[in-house]
């Protein structure tokens, strides 16, 4: 409550001086490696399939209920965000973080539904997770969406092999409520598709 009530100030003074404000939500899933830290010491780093990178074990799998926590988490956090008077909020869904690492066969190696071998079913977590922040922030709240092909630790890795895919990818997130798309581009002076 402290944190918003201050996040509330802010959002007042950018309204007053004429701009407008989004809040970034995100989860770093494995990347927080280690239990201990702050500000919730207790929790283990969360991942789809127990891996921060392709080999990079850190943990246990996701439990489905695990993951519904997240989604309702990403919701009650978008809803905080919106009381607070943030007129939009972008979900983080890139560089190798929570949502990302489900996006990669290299991090989710689930056969449930938040998995398996096709991109689309990959996306389920992360469609989940916009389709819950639209049902708590209504139909007008904008919503945007960032992703990325590279993750932390993995600057080549690439989860979308075609524009395609990208369109296969990107299009139940639209369906769910996505108003904006925020690509993240590492090296933005190459194509990132051949023939692109």
């Amino acid at each position: 409550p402290k944190a918003l009530a201050g996040w509330k100030r802010v959002c007042d003074a950018v309204h007053v001086a004429g701009g407008r404000i989004a809040s970034q939500l995100w989860h770093v899933g494995a990347h927080r490696v280690l239990s201990g830290n702050e500000p919730n010491p207790g929790l283990p780093p969360a991942s789809p399939s127990g891996f921060k990178n392709a080999n990079d074990e850190v943990g246990e799998p996701m439990t489905d209920a695990d993951a519904q926590s997240v989604v309702d988490g990403f919701a009650r956090s978008a809803s905080a965000a919106k009381n607070a008077g943030f007129d939009a909020v972008e979900i983080h869904g890139a560089h190798g973080y929570l949502i990302d690492q489900f996006f990669w066969h290299a991090t989710n190696r689930r056969v449930d539904r938040w998995g398996g071998g096709d991109l689309a079913a990959r996306a389920s977590f992360g469609v989940e997770i916009v389709k819950s922040v639209r049902r708590a922030v209504g139909a007008s709240f904008p919503i945007i969406f960032r992703f990325s092909q590279w993750k932390l630790g993995d600057y080549m890795a690439k989860s979308i092999p075609s524009p395609e895919d990208l369109g296969k990818l990107l299009a139940p997130f639209s369906d769910a409520g996505v108003d904006a798309f925020h690509c993240s581009a590492r090296r933005w002076w190459t194509p990132e598709f051949e023939g692109s």
